[in-house]
């Protein structure tokens, strides 16, 4: 058997092995649903298992159990409502820059698309404001984080658990290598997303995709800052597929990242569960959950000390409020039901008779 990923039984499609490899014989294709996936030119392969080792299936991963978690916010009300939850990876991300250094997210990519992206400036991190649920393209930007490494940059890596474990794998020893990982439901595919929308919208100039408004789950396409198509999410089957588990990889439902230890120095997501006396009004406007996980973990959250109110919490009350902390999701009937139905009936159709009992309770409840 060739010593590459060919052997890889759940592949995190984080694309690490496509950057490492040196005689490039490793090429993208796509599954029934969308996923993105590497395929090995095994006449051309030399077996020199560079994509072993960076694969996070395949190699060892640097797991840490965290040392602290806080509920946090930033103190501007403003940005801190342009974002997803509190704001802090925002902050995070501005204060690197300020030092000198680069920050690579993800961003929506027109005509329509999502991919890791580097930003070298304040102004930049604009792109990668928002909770994006969906595949976040990541080949090419292994060798740029190694190139701004390897130039002495501090570089700031936000994306998924299996995604920090391929750029870690990838950067092995590198000292200003920060990274956090966003807590993870699962993966669907950009085809899935666009199969969710009229097609005459996609026709249309979209310059962005937001999929929530600071707490509130609310789908909607822009065009230069304006809303030209949306949906609440008891209209979005999309939305649905994504919360109830229909359509993620298959690597999702056995994910080894998703439980209490964690491969990045940050862990960020949505503090649900919090029991402080908070007022409903200022959750309403968003808190982050951090679990402190690193060194490198205190020093990021230093570096926004004073642009933050922060609550120490118990660890247990974090892990409580997000099963992703916890186990992965699990296939069920539903799970099922779509995948066997999709590829004759379509998305729409498909997820409809999935999840018939919610799709109907949501047409009389309207």
């Amino acid at each position: 058997m060739k010593k590459n990923i060919s052997s890889v039984r759940n592949c995190y499609g984080c694309l690490a092995c496509v950057d490492r490899c040196p005689v490039k014989c490793i090429s993208l294709s796509q599954t029934e649903l969308g996923h993105v996936v590497p395929n090995v030119n095994e006449n051309k392969c030399i077996d020199c298992q560079a994509c072993q080792k960076v694969c996070p299936d395949i190699a060892e991963n640097n797991f840490m159990n965290p040392k602290i978690a806080i509920a946090a916010w930033r103190k501007n009300e403003i940005e801190r409502l342009e974002s997803s939850s509190g704001g802090l990876a925002t902050v995070i991300a501005e204060k690197i820059i300020e030092e000198g250094g680069v920050v690579y997210g993800c961003s929506f990519i027109s005509p329509f698309g999502f991919k890791h992206i580097r930003c070298e400036t304040v102004g930049q991190l604009s792109m990668l404001r928002g909770s994006k649920y969906v595949q976040s393209l990541t080949d090419g930007i292994y060798k740029e984080i190694a190139n701004d490494l390897k130039n002495n940059k501090k570089v700031l890596f936000i994306g998924t658990p299996c995604q920090v474990a391929g750029v870690k794998n990838f950067n092995k020893r590198a000292k200003e290598l920060y990274t956090i990982d966003l807590i993870c439901h699962g993966i669907p595919s950009i085809k899935l997303l666009k199969e969710s929308l009229p097609k005459e919208i996609l026709s249309k100039k979209i310059t962005n995709v937001k999929f929530r408004e600071s707490v509130n789950y609310k789908f909607s396409l822009q065009c230069d800052d304006k809303n030209i198509y949306s949906r609440l999410i008891s209209q979005d089957l999309y939305l649905k597929a994504f919360f109830t588990g229909l359509d993620y990889r298959d690597s999702c439902y056995v994910c080894a990242f998703a439980n209490e230890k964690r491969v990045s120095d940050l862990t960020l997501g949505d503090f649900w569960g919090l029991k402080t006396d908070i007022s409903k009004s200022e959750k309403e406007k968003g808190i982050s959950l951090c679990l402190v996980n690193s060194e490198n973990g205190n020093y990021l959250m230093d570096l926004v000390g004073d642009e933050i109110e922060k609550i120490i919490r118990p660890i247990e009350e974090a892990i409580a409020g997000n099963h992703q902390l916890r186990h992965p999701k699990e296939k069920n009937l539903r799970t099922k039901i779509f995948r066997r139905v999709y590829p004759y009936l379509g998305f729409k159709h498909a997820v409809i008779l999935s999840l018939p009992d919610i799709y109907i309770k949501n047409k009389l409840f309207r």
